[in-house]
């Protein structure tokens, strides 16, 4: 009976991957995730100021409404596409910790567009007019904040709804106060409808994770399968 003896040389020697052509330097990589940051934060800036202008009654018209939003949306995409490249193509690991930052800023900003969308009711001085600008930014605002959740994989929502329900809570008080015990203009009772259960149903969708934006992250994933093919 023989012995097969089988030669196993002493190393191997590995063959390093050839470079992607399309593969970027450490500084130009850097400088991406710089760009990105930028341009999505003048954005944010500019929405800041927006809203800043919406709590103060600042807006002289609709028309002016609709061209600051237009110029917040604008940088906004631009950001957009070169984050989600910058995070899914070349796999940068800061920018989403960033992403995560900014998306608590902008459920701050809807949150401070809630309070005073209350105390107008409140007050009963919210005309038609204050019920098409709020709805409009509040639009603009989860928008924005969808947008920031797909460019992370994996991401999930839930943690942020908890304060959209505490406001609504809150919401919920006051409109008990003002038309049971201060017997308010009953004429502002529908606005109160309106916007609480428009909070209580985005919270419901972001706490049960329903999957309503699967959909749209499979569209982002889609962009990037062919990079995973070796």
């Amino acid at each position: 009976m023989s012995n097969e003896i089988e030669h196993i040389p002493p190393f191997i020697e590995e063959k390093k991957p050839p470079i992607p052509p399309g593969k970027f330097t450490q500084g130009a990589r850097l400088a991406i995730m710089l760009v990105a940051v930028g341009t999505i934060s003048i954005s944010m800036l500019g929405g800041a100021k927006l809203l800043w202008d919406i709590l103060n009654d600042g807006l002289p018209s609709i028309d002016m409404l609709s061209a600051k939003l237009l110029w917040v949306v604008i940088p906004f995409l631009v950001g957009w596409i070169i984050s989600v490249i910058d995070i899914r193509l070349m796999n940068n690991l800061v920018l989403p910790i960033i992403i995560r930052v900014l998306i608590w800023l902008t459920l701050l900003g809807i949150l401070a567009i809630y309070a005073r969308t209350v105390q107008k009711l409140y007050t009963e001085v919210f005309s038609a007019d204050h019920y098409f600008r709020y709805s409009l930014v509040f639009a603009a605002g989860f928008s924005v904040m969808v947008g920031l959740h797909l460019l992370i994989e994996d991401h999930d929502l839930r943690p942020y709804s908890l304060p959209i329900l505490i406001a609504a809570l809150i919401h919920l008080l006051v409109a008990v106060l003002h038309y049971v015990f201060l017997d308010g203009n009953p004429a502002f009772a529908l606005g109160d409808v309106i916007y609480f259960f428009s909070m209580l149903v985005i919270f419901s969708l972001m706490a049960l994770h329903v999957g309503l934006l699967n959909p749209f992250r499979r569209a982002v994933d889609r962009l990037f399968e062919p990079s995973e093919i070796k």
